[in-house]
């Protein structure tokens, strides 16, 4: 697939059973998915479920995501660390350095001769969490550290895993070779891999070109470096399979000896025998990361010291995968839920959200005119209710992912009518409907702050061909309402909402259909709470039940406010009626007791519904009961004055 700008994303295609490329060229519209600069996040994270731990540190509702320095440590081993410390925080993690330092009695020495020191650290330190119950913590030297009490105390986990050899001679003057600087140990660990799944198999490589294995826990180890790698090749990343453990992939920078092109390894085997996986990716790009995704086999995605790269096959064929990834050297990917998320050489985090697409992309076939994927599970969540000042614009910040159902489909060719997507509950009924040609929201609104903060509203169904996704933000339509209302709070830049906004859908399964051209494709999709959230369903359905009859009052309401008011019109054209004119006027809008109060009483009850999942409260009960008594006698004088004239 091609971006709008020409790059190329993704070729796939199912031909059968394998990946193969496109026969044609599809353009990939502005909603599809890209990255977003994450930048730099703080989050007080717990070793909760995942989706919790994804919730925290990744949606962070609409408080906006700032940046700061961060701590000389990978991705992956910042989000390790932050699923397993409870009192970690991105950007401020403990120094666990210090500790190592201590078990080693001596302070880390940068360049000194390595017969001379105990213990030799890399520039960057490799540290990274095992497998589980009570996951260990990994620290590499040219030997591997474990600790069980979160780095308090270390305990050595092998021997020298670098290339030195015990015997060498003429260290000294080391350095004058290549293989000599090797044999006297100035290689390091320089990454960890502890496998997902077996808590005894741990990867590593090093800076002076070696790959060692261990399934037992440390106690042996196995040199399975490919024959192919060169010497002093820099070992920057190791990712396992965990479906298939004894799949390993293995990204090699050679940057430093003067290399620069891409080189990655691939065992299906343990390490016994390796295969060079390099093709799609330009020979004057070096690798600098990899990750296997956990979800889907065969999916894997590579880094490079220009962006970011997708293979559909196990790195058979490898495809760009950068859309708004500025060109910068990609040091370290995860996967972390439905997330792709990297560090750059100097450009912050970024993430791409909901790779789900991606997952799915063997079923993409160019003989359909279209094609809907299936939704990642939607958590139902809500904004914070109690933001703080918000930052003024000059302040750094990174755009928040999407909250809600991320709806994904791609079209071969551009529509030829409107396309529509539908969200309908477990019996049938239609929840949300949205349509390409349908008008855009021109609600009545008193803004009381600059028009960058209010932003632009989300764009309905795409029509051009290539991929396109929709947010459904989970929310049922907005309810009418004569003049809308802005949050007190205020977010930059453009995401502060209207209310009322309209109802959050309950939790279950729903289904999605796109329509286009005559034809219907449907998906599954479940809607779970937000894991931090204790809640009765009977609570929730029956503050719904209330907030569907208001919503049924405020749109009879808001007819006559309108209908009455183009009446009202038209007696003033026609003159002799200044009476009649009066009396409707005090009766539409003329204050305390009118249709625009009443109706805007009713308003704010649905404002605060729609902000809880409890059941209503007395007050509120007793709140609508007598709104909606006012409302009943209004509609009723209205109904009445229409059948007099």
């Amino acid at each position: 697939m091609q971006s709008e700008t020409g790059n190329s994303i993704s070729e796939l295609r199912v031909d059968g059973g394998a990946v193969q490329r496109l026969g044609e060229v599809v353009t990939v519209a502005g909603h599809a998915p890209a990255f977003d600069r994450v930048a730099h996040v703080v989050a007080d994270l717990a070793p909760a479920d995942d989706v919790a731990v994804a919730r925290a540190l990744l949606r962070q509702a609409d408080a906006p995501i700032e940046r700061h320095p961060h701590h000389h440590l990978r991705v992956h081993e910042l989000l390790r660390l932050a699923a397993h410390l409870p009192d970690a925080r991105i950007g401020m993690l403990p120094d666990l350095g210090c500790a190592v330092d201590d078990m080693a009695q001596e302070p880390p020495l940068v360049g000194a001769e390595p017969r001379t020191v105990k213990y030799r650290y890399p520039w960057i330190d490799p540290l990274a969490f095992g497998s589980g119950k009570h996951p260990a913590l990994y620290f590499g030297s040219q030997v591997l550290f474990r600790s069980t009490n979160d780095g308090n105390t270390w305990t050595l986990a092998s021997g020298d895993l670098s290339g030195s050899k015990p015997h060498a001679r003429d260290c000294p003057n080391a350095q004058n070779s290549l293989e000599g600087a090797k044999a006297c140990g100035f290689g390091v660990i320089f990454t960890i891999d502890p496998s997902t799944t077996d808590p005894d198999t741990i990867w590593v490589g090093t800076d002076d070109g070696q790959v060692q294995v261990t399934h037992d826990g440390g106690k042996h180890w196995d040199n399975v470096t490919p024959k192919a790698m060169p010497l002093w090749a820099r070992i920057d990343a190791i990712s396992t399979s965990p479906r298939h453990p004894d799949t390993t992939y293995v990204a090699v920078d050679t940057h430093r000896l003067g290399a620069f092109h891409p080189l990655l390894f691939r065992t299906t085997d343990g390490g016994r025998y390796w295969h060079k996986i390099t093709r799609g990716i330009p020979s004057d790009q070096y690798t600098t990361s990899i990750t296997v995704d956990p979800e889907q086999a065969g999916l894997v995605y590579a880094g490079t010291n220009h962006g970011v790269f997708v293979s559909y096959d196990q790195g058979g064929l490898w495809h760009p995968l950068g859309r708004d990834l500025p060109t910068t050297s990609v040091r370290g990917l995860i996967v972390h839920g439905n997330n792709l998320i990297a560090t750059t050489m100097g450009r912050g985090f970024w993430a791409l959200y909901d790779v789900t697409p991606l997952r799915q992309a063997a079923a993409v076939s160019n003989r359909v005119p279209a094609h809907l994927f299936k939704p990642a599970v939607a958590i139902r969540m809500r904004n914070d209710h109690n933001r703080d000042t918000p930052p003024q614009p000059s302040v750094p910040l990174a755009h928040n992912p999407p909250t809600g159902a991320v709806i994904d489909y791609w079209l071969r060719k551009p529509a030829r009518g409107p396309v529509v997507v539908t969200v309908r509950d477990a019996h049938g009924t239609v929840v949300r409907r949205f349509a390409s040609n349908a008008k855009a929201e021109n609600l009545p609104a008193d803004r009381y702050f600059e028009a960058v903060w209010a932003g632009k509203r989300a764009p309905g169904p795409a029509t051009g061909a290539g991929m396109h996704r929709l947010v459904w933000n989970l929310r049922e339509p907005r309810p009418a309402a004569i003049t809308y209302h802005y949050s007190i709070s205020a977010v930059f830049p453009g995401d502060t909402p209207l209310v009322p906004q309209g109802e959050l859908a309950l939790p279950g399964r729903y289904t999605v259909s796109l329509s286009v051209d005559g034809k219907t494709y449907s998906a599954p999709l479940t809607v779970k709470m937000d894991p931090r959230v204790t809640y009765a369903m009977k609570d929730m359905e029956a503050n719904v039940a209330m907030y569907h009859r208001l919503t049924t009052d405020l749109e009879k309401a808001v007819a006559a406010y309108h209908a009455s008011g183009a009446y009202v019109a038209k007696l003033h054209h026609e003159g002799g009626h200044a009476g009649l004119v009066k009396q409707l006027e005090a009766w539409r809008s003329g204050g305390e007791g009118s249709l625009k109060s009443v109706t805007g009483e009713l308003d704010t009850l649905a404002a605060k519904l729609e902000m809880t999942d409890a059941a209503p409260t007395q007050g509120q009960r007793e709140v609508y009961a007598e709104y909606g008594k006012k409302l009943d006698t209004l509609l009723a004088k209205w109904q009445q004055e229409k059948a007099q004239h």
